[in-house]
């Protein structure tokens, strides 16, 4: 069953190319318990608005792993706002997988009257369509109930039961409950029962649990409450963070690759087709590396993303022939061809499983918290994404970056982990040049150089930008900055096979000075809305304290910069230089020059964290260092009229 986040009136996690997103057996649980996840300032907006009074999750699983579960939804409105999201509850179920029955459903007013939802309460939606690359599944029923007369003070219920029809994979049944911390949670009971021959294994973190026996069946519970709390920034790892629940039917996490790999293992054998297709597109090459290169880049440019999930859809492939006839096709997709193609190359290749999203960590169990899929090239040691169109081979998008993976290799199924992301392999270089005359204006000539996955971020974004819409372009972050000027933009073709861009932009500024008989400015004068500069990447980690993992993005940055004021100025000192480093983990030098009115320098930032995600012991370690660069670089330089 798909992971429930009780809380989400969309799963969070849904991603680009989540081809394998968590819909499995049973649930497609695209809402649940809120209309969202606002909040204002970090703090949970929701919690004001309403709260959850019971939420009951109980499942029997069968000797064969087939599933039936209940589940139990109470919710209170606290407000006219809280009354429009608790008013409504969609549930989504795949109807090749499952069927769903309504048990009951009322509004319940603080007297105890319950209203029932009429049948004219009661919607159901056929197929769930999407344009672009937008999640398509048509064999998903989407049910909603719409309560009678909600408000402040009510609470509407629902209990709903579903049953497995067929698994998504051969012996293989699993469901999560994860309480998020974005409503009060007054009641939370999870329940799980199973034979000894089903096999289950059961995990629970932040919750009381308990296991007992009744007869020959096994009886797993879970109970608790959660408070609502504010929000950190960019908190990582959910199931670190969060209470839940969760089953398997199988005995570890690495044999859910053998029982994924399966279908890929059938269907990847070497058609005519497929083989007259590799000889062509590897035509003259010899070495494993030259024609694992020449299928990626073939698929890539050839073959379209499109996720359209029809019965089992998320967890088996097309055969090669549909996929070649079509052209396109989800990640399962993708990675079926690469590797059938590859096949017939004389290349092994292996399907991995791995999570989109602001995961690092993998599950204790074999349970659906996968959502796409790439490929492993274990004589070569090295990991593609055939779906990356923007990501050349050899190199993985930041999404799938230091993760890890389930792989079914041939020496037996394992959990791997994707490479972390080499500093000197993501690069910023930016100069810059400012001008500023008598009357207070600006002028700055503007190059940046990128390599690796910011260059890649800077392609996305120049790639945006329609023909001849440059000085549109430098209107629209120079507005986002808070500057009133113009100016235009250059940049080569996108280099999309080396990862390497560039650009330059001049710049005016009318109001940079203007009308101003002192003031100050920074050494290196920044853009905010240009994501390039050292201080947007050092500021974020100086909060006082952290009570979960943050993202920690290995980069280097350099920044060279020349000031030159009219004479009608007076300049003052620049600021001393600054050297600082922690290991080899971060490293900081600045050198400045003054020369009259033309204050020169450069600034360079290393930051070669040995994981994505940085704990918060990691925090308060990497804190003084931080705070010590960021003091530096708000460090300004005077200037008044003579």
């Amino acid at each position: 069953m798909t992971p429930r986040k009780p809380n989400d009136a969309g799963p969070s996690w849904r991603a680009p190319h989540a081809g394998l997103r968590a819909q499995l057996a049973s649930l497609l649980l695209v809402t649940c318990l809120a209309a969202g996840s606002a909040s204002a300032q970090g703090l949970p907006t929701n919690a004001a608005h309403f709260k959850v009074r019971n939420y009951e999750v109980s499942t029997r699983v069968e000797a064969d792993a087939r599933a039936e579960t209940t589940v139990r939804v109470e919710r209170q409105a606290l407000s006219a706002r809280g009354a429009e999201i608790v008013g409504r509850y969609a549930q989504s179920y795949n109807t090749a997988l499952q069927d769903l029955q309504i048990v009951e459903a009322y509004t319940e007013k603080p007297d105890g009257q319950r209203l029932p939802v009429g049948d004219d309460g009661v919607q159901r939606q056929s197929g769930v369509l999407a344009q672009g690359s937008g999640i398509s599944w048509p064999g998903v029923e989407v049910v909603q109930l719409t309560y009678p007369d909600v408000r402040p003070g009510d609470t509407t219920v629902a209990v709903l039961r579903l049953r497995d029809r067929r698994l998504p994979l051969p012996g293989w049944s699993s469901d999560t409950l994860i309480v998020p911390d974005g409503v009060d949670f007054e009641r939370i009971r999870w329940r799980v029962e199973a034979p000894a021959e089903a096999g289950l294994q059961v995990a629970v973190q932040g919750l009381a649990s308990r296991r007992s026996q009744s007869g020959a069946t096994t009886v797993w519970e879970a109970e608790g409450a959660s408070r609502a709390q504010p929000a950190e920034r960019r908190p990582m790892n959910t199931l670190r963070r969060w209470p839940h629940a969760m089953y398997s039917s199988l005995a570890r996490p690495e044999d859910l690759a053998t029982r994924f790999s399966a279908a890929f293992d059938e269907r990847s054998a070497p058609t005519d087709e497929v083989r007259d297709l590799a000889r062509q597109i590897t035509r003259g090459l010899e070495a494993p590396r030259d024609k694992a290169r020449a299928v990626h880049d073939w698929i890539r440019r050839n073959l379209r993303y499109v996720a359209i999930f029809v019965g089992v859809g998320g967890w088996e492939p097309n055969d090669p022939a549909t996929i070649l006839r079509r052209r396109w096709g989800d990640c399962k997709d993708h990675v079926l061809l690469m590797q059938a193609l590859l096949r017939a190359a004389g290349v092994a290749a292996r399907p991995a499983l791995v999570r989109i999203g602001d995961e690092y960590d993998a599950p204790p169990l074999a349970v659906a918290w996968f959502n796409h899929v790439i490929l492993y090239l274990p004589d070569l040691d090295l990991y593609a994404d055939p779906t990356a169109r923007t990501i050349p081979f050899g190199a993985l998008p930041w999404a799938v970056m230091d993760k890890p993976v389930l792989v079914s290799a041939a020496d037996g199924p394992q959990v791997l982990r994707t490479p972390r992301l080499d500093p000197a392999a993501n690069r910023l270089h930016v100069k810059s040049a400012w001008r500023i005359d008598a009357s207070g204006a600006a002028v700055l000539d503007l190059s940046v150089q990128a390599h690796g996955p910011a260059a890649t971020e800077l392609q996305d974004q120049l790639e945006a930008i329609p023909a001849g819409m440059g000085s549109a372009a430098v209107q629209r972050f120079l507005q986002a900055a808070g500057l009133q000027g113009s100016g235009f933009l250059q940049y080569p073709p996108l280099q999309r096979d080396r990862l390497e861009q560039s650009f330059t932009a001049q710049v005016e500024l009318r109001n940079f000075a203007r009308g101003r008989r002192a003031g100050s400015v920074y050494p290196h004068p920044a853009i905010r809305s240009l994501p390039i500069y050292i201080l947007q990447f050092v500021d974020e980690h100086t909060a006082p304290a952290r009570q979960y993992g943050t993202l920690c993005n290995p980069i280097i940055v350099r920044e060279e910069f020349e000031l030159r004021f009219d004479p009608v100025y007076r300049v003052s000192t620049p600021p001393a230089p600054l050297e600082i480093a922690l290991g080899d983990e971060l490293r900081f030098a600045s050198a400045y020059a003054q020369q009259g009115q033309v204050l020169s320098g450069w600034r360079e930032w290393r930051h070669a964290p040995p994981r994505h995600v940085c704990d918060p012991e990691d925090h308060a370690r990497r804190r003084p260092a931080f705070e010590q660069i960021v003091r530096h670089l708000r460090e300004t330089v005077g200037y008044e009229r003579r």
